[in-house]
């Protein structure tokens, strides 16, 4: 009886868009629904887990977008320190097995410290795709465009 008033309340205040992008985001996740519900809470800890993830994902993308070599040095980056941890992993033996995957990424216990390394590789090939496709898009003429299609 409570919930229909409140969104009653509620409607002349908050657009029905912007309800709906967030009923999208918080259905598409579980993980969304305990973010947004440690969000309302206050739940500081938890946000104070959460900012590292959106700053490696912001400065990939930052430094992605200025040029296309930084993400060539990104996608370089990334594989050598992966190729570094499964070496670990080898050397490490038993140890190993619990530090690393057999990916390269970092075990961890109960929430990852930052983006998986093997998931920020992965951003930065879609930025290089991007590159890509761009540069190819550029060196179509519009003669050939026509011929294509």
């Amino acid at each position: 009886m409570f919930l229909p008033h409140a969104v009653v309340l509620l409607r002349p205040v908050v657009e029905p868009a912007y309800v709906a992008d967030i009923a999208l985001e918080v259905v598409g996740s579980i993980s969304g629904i305990f973010d947004r519900w440690c969000y309302m809470a206050g739940y500081v800890p938890h946000a104070e887990r959460c900012l590292p993830l959106l700053h490696d994902n912001r400065a990939d993308r930052t430094a992605a977008g200025l040029r296309k070599i930084y993400a060539e040095g990104g996608v370089e980056y990334y594989e050598r320190v992966l190729q570094r941890n499964r070496t670990f992993r080898t050397l490490l033996g038993s140890r190993g097995n619990k530090m690393f995957t057999r990916y390269g990424n970092v075990v961890s216990l109960w929430r990852n410290r930052g983006v998986q390394l093997t998931a920020r590789q992965d951003n930065l090939l879609k930025y290089l795709a991007e590159y890509e496709h761009e540069q190819h898009e550029e060196t179509i003429s519009p003669d050939e465009a026509s011929t294509e299609a």
